[in-house]
């Protein structure tokens, strides 16, 4: 797999887009982790583990965010996807 660039600016604009959205996805998804990439989800899951297992092989870690959707704004203080790169 090429390895693809993942500024820090899209990172942020990513992060920006799962603040904005929050409401939406726990709605939608209640207590989950949510993978975004270009301000595209690009997974939703109930576990890092499992994130992580489905996201390998398609998509290189470190050029996505994922994200704790817990119904709270403390959830999103903290990127997540940042400790793994």
């Amino acid at each position: 797999m090429p390895k693809m660039d993942y500024s820090d600016e899209q990172r942020d604009r990513d992060f920006d887009f799962f603040v904005s959205h929050y409401d939406e996805i726990f709605k939608k998804h209640g207590r989950c982790y949510a993978a975004i990439k270009n301000e595209i989800i690009i997974g939703v899951f109930h576990s890092i583990k499992e994130a992580f297992a489905s996201l390998e092989g398609k998509y290189e870690r470190g050029t996505y965010i994922l994200q704790e959707c817990t119904g709270k704004a403390s959830a999103y203080q903290t990127r997540i996807a940042r400790a793994f790169i």
